[in-house]
Parts: C-alpha cells; sequence; structure tokens
C-alpha cells in the first residue's frame, strides 16, 4: 500500500506514531483517487505522500496524465482512530481547507 519513501518515513517514526500516520497516508490517497475519479485498483504504491509537517505533497509516479503536483491536500485526525482527508486540484498556492466537525459544534 505505501510508497518506498512513505514506508522508510513510517519506519522513522515512534512505534506508537505509526498506526495515525499510515491511516492519514491511506486517506490522502482515497482523497487523491476520488479527485481524479478513480478508484482503489489503480497501483496506490505509485503515490506518495510527504511533508506531514504542514504542507502535504503527493507524487506520483508512472503516470503521464498527472504527477500530483497541482493538487493541494487537507488531513485531520478525529474520533480518536480515524483520519478524514481532502483534495483540490487547482493551480492557485493560496488554498486554504476549512471543516467542523459535530464534536465542534456548539
Amino acid at each position: 500500500m505505501l510508497a518506498p519513501e512513505e514506508r522508510s518515513a513510517l519506519l522513522g517514526l515512534a512505534e506508537a506514531d505509526r498506526p495515525d500516520r499510515f491511516c492519514e497516508i491511506w486517506t490522502l490517497k482515497e482523497a487523491y483517487l476520488k479527485g481524479r475519479g478513480l478508484g482503489i485498483s489503480y497501483p496506490i504504491r505509485n503515490i506518495s505522500f510527504s511533508g506531514f509537517d504542514g504542507n502535504r505533497r503527493c507524487r506520483v509516479v508512472g503516470d503521464e496524465r498527472d504527477d500530483g503536483s497541482t493538487w493541494h491536500f487537507w488531513s485531520r485526525p478525529f474520533a480518536g482512530a480515524y483520519s478524514a482527508a481532502a483534495a483540490v486540484r487547482t493551480q492557485r498556492d493560496d488554498v486554504k481547507f476549512s471543516a467542523t466537525f459535530i464534536k465542534d459544534l456548539p
């Protein structure tokens, strides 16, 4: 499921942090594939995410139609063991994501 660079980065984390990061990577891949109108039958190891310090980046290898560079991503853990993600394709650099979860509402 993971690209080689994702696997290396994941193994570099503390063992306790790995499940959350794996879920975040998985949901980002799902958001990207849904954004492109593709299913999970796409070679998912060809998609890799980095930039978990704040600016998520996507790299797609072997696809001449999309290298992942024009996409912007957002992800957030919620409700303990879950993760949410969104993807939008645009040439703009000033993309801002906003989300409200039911538990956050007054």
